[in-house]
């Protein structure tokens, strides 16, 4: 259910959960297909990279290193037929993962709730961000296309509104994340009509 796609500063705890559920209650379970194979080592971390094979979370605790990684979840579903567990299938999320400069040492401080509207939705071609409840705290935005591209990343600093010009991006569905520290991530999408300016 979730976008693969993460967007995490560098030596700040990083998390992603891929939220798949099986309709007919079956048990999933999470590995990392490439760990263990040849040449492979996890990414650079303060403490660990792992995930968790009963709920799938990923937990980066601290990347190190700032650039792209790419990695890949089997979810596989286990049936339970009469206190025996059959293998029924899996399947794979390929999870695309930026880790960029700009936000380590994130102010802590917590109280406000911070928002994030996007205005027009859809747009002609501007879109504006304006982050509410961010006065004196940093935050970094991303923002994906539709097959997890990596297209803008802003770091809002101190400034409680932004806006960004994207009149320059072909017409289809954004995918934004607002990554705070202190108040966690808020994400959302938006829609550039055709013929934008």
């Amino acid at each position: 259910m979730n976008i693969p796609v993460v967007c995490s500063p560098v030596y700040s705890f990083y998390d992603y959960n891929p939220a798949a559920f099986d309709s007919d209650g079956d048990s999933l379970y999470y590995e990392n297909t490439l760990r263990g194979t040849t040449g492979y080592t996890d990414p650079a971390a303060s403490s660990s990279f792992y995930i968790d094979s009963l709920t799938g979370d990923v937990v980066w605790d601290q990347p190190t290193t700032i650039g792209n990684y790419v990695y890949d979840i089997r979810i596989t579903e286990w049936r339970n037929i009469a206190g025996t567990y059959y293998n029924v299938g899996s399947s794979m999320q390929e999870v695309w993962s930026y880790i960029t400069a700009g936000t380590a040492g994130i102010n802590d401080e917590t109280g406000n709730t911070s928002a994030i509207t996007v205005y027009p939705n859809p747009s002609g071609g501007t879109v504006y961000f304006k982050a509410d409840g961010m006065e004196n705290k940093s935050a970094l935005l991303c923002i994906t296309n539709s097959i997890g591209q990596l297209v803008k990343t802003i770091d809002i600093g101190a400034d409680p509104e932004l806006s960004t010009m994207i009149g320059n991006l072909p017409a289809g569905m954004y995918f934004y994340r607002l990554l705070n520290q202190a108040e966690g991530t808020k994400q959302g999408k938006f829609v550039i009509l055709e013929g934008n300016e």
